[in-house]
């Protein structure tokens, strides 16, 4: 099977990764000390699709050292991987924290330029969404509360209360 991630191909063969720990896999990687060999490249990237767990940050600083025997090319594209893979995974502090990571060993590059604009959107995107439903969400409880008012002339506090305390604008 061929496998293209971002511009970057790699070929897996009888991959199962169900039943791998890639946070074991990678703790026995850094006991050893040794530089990976070129053929455990593609092990590597798919660390994250083994249930390697956060702190993505600090999991990016002890796997990059174990990269360093690698050839410059076949190294960034398991980084441009292992990012891209981590991608749906890692909360925004993982994401701030794995590019001082990669700025420090200077291995910063347009993948993750690419995914921190399309991070910062999605969040910029989040935010205006709930934004939205929090001003729809007011518009209803306030809506309630008028259809009360013009029926019963007062709306206790108790009812104002219930109305403010509830959450969904359905």
């Amino acid at each position: 099977m061929l496998l293209r991630v971002q511009g970057v191909t790699l070929e897996a063969k009888q991959v199962c990764l169900r039943n791998q720990d890639g946070d074991a896999r990678l703790h026995a990687w850094v006991q050893r000390g040794e530089p990976l060999e070129a053929a455990q490249a593609l092990e590597v990237a798919l660390l994250p699709l083994m249930g390697l767990r956060p702190p993505y940050g600090e999991k990016l600083r002890q796997i990059l050292p174990l990269l360093a025997g690698m050839d410059r090319r076949r190294r960034e594209g398991v980084v441009q991987a292992l990012l891209a893979f981590t991608y749906e995974r890692a909360a925004p502090e993982d994401w701030e924290h794995m590019v001082e990571v990669l700025d420090v060993m200077g291995l910063a590059s347009k993948l993750w330029e690419d995914l921190d604009r399309k991070i910062r959107a999605e969040g910029r995107a989040e935010g205006q969404a709930e934004g939205q439903a929090q001003g729809l969400r007011s518009g209803r409880c306030q809506d309630v509360l008028d259809a009360f008012e013009a029926r019963f002339s007062v709306v206790p506090a108790a009812v104002k209360r219930a109305v403010a305390q509830e959450q969904d604008a359905e």
